[in-house]
């Protein structure tokens, strides 16, 4: 049986609302920097394709497709890709104002198993 994707009311409302700031596919490509900076936004990347890297606070990671990074609100981060390599990626920053409990289930229509 085909599963259906397609949002619930409640799910496209959130998504057209005022809790997502930012929301876009990048690409970059060799010798790239986006400095070390902040913001009170919650933000998360989806690497779509190639490799990147990430400062995160004190910690460093090296990403690649399908990887999924979330940075919390005020944490200082940059972005940067070493000469030769390209990166696309998803950037959606949530508003500060997003609650701070969402019962995705109720947003994507899931009805829990019986």
């Amino acid at each position: 049986m085909k599963k259906d994707y397609s949002h619930s009311e409640a799910f496209s409302t959130f998504l057209n609302s005022e809790f997502i700031q930012i929301a876009n596919i990048q690409y970059r490509a060799g010798a790239y920097y986006f400095g070390k900076h902040m913001h009170s936004n919650l933000e998360i990347y989806r690497l779509l394709e190639g490799t990147c890297q990430m400062e995160i606070g004190s910690t460093s990671i090296s990403c690649s497709k399908d990887d999924f990074v979330i940075i919390m609100p005020n944490i200082v981060h940059s972005l940067f890709l070493s000469e030769g390599t390209d990166c696309t990626f998803e950037h959606i920053h949530f508003s500060p104002d997003l609650p701070s409990e969402l019962a995705l289930d109720d947003l994507l229509g899931i009805q829990p198993p019986c």
